[in-house]
Order: C-alpha cells, then sequence, then structure tokens
C-alpha cells in the first residue's frame, strides 16, 4: 500500500497544524505524524500517543 509507505517516509518531515478552523493564523508546526494522529486515532489512542511524546527522553 503506497499510502501507508508514503506517511511512514514522512512521518517526523514539519507540516502546518491548523489548531482552529476559524479564518485567524491560529497554527502550529509539528511532525506529519502529529498532525495525521488527530485525524487518524481514536481520542484514547490520541491521548496514549500524546502521552508518550511528552514522556519522551531523548
Amino acid at each position: 500500500m503506497q499510502g501507508a509507505t508514503y506517511k511512514r517516509a514522512r512521518a517526523l518531515q514539519p507540516t502546518i497544524d491548523h489548531r482552529d478552523s476559524q479564518a485567524i493564523c491560529d497554527f502550529v508546526i509539528c511532525a506529519w505524524r502529529t498532525n495525521d494522529a488527530k485525524h487518524d486515532m481514536s481520542i484514547d489512542e490520541l491521548k496514549t500517543f500524546c502521552r508518550l511524546v511528552l514522556e519522551h527522553n531523548p
């Protein structure tokens, strides 16, 4: 499946995430993986993902 391969290859590339659907300039720069998470995951999966990001210690 090319779609999944394409997304995996670009998971850490920066992208713009609009935080509000209003016609105002309110956005953050984040990884594609993070931006997709809010669309591709359930609420519980997203919470787990966010918790793992916050707890990550490089």
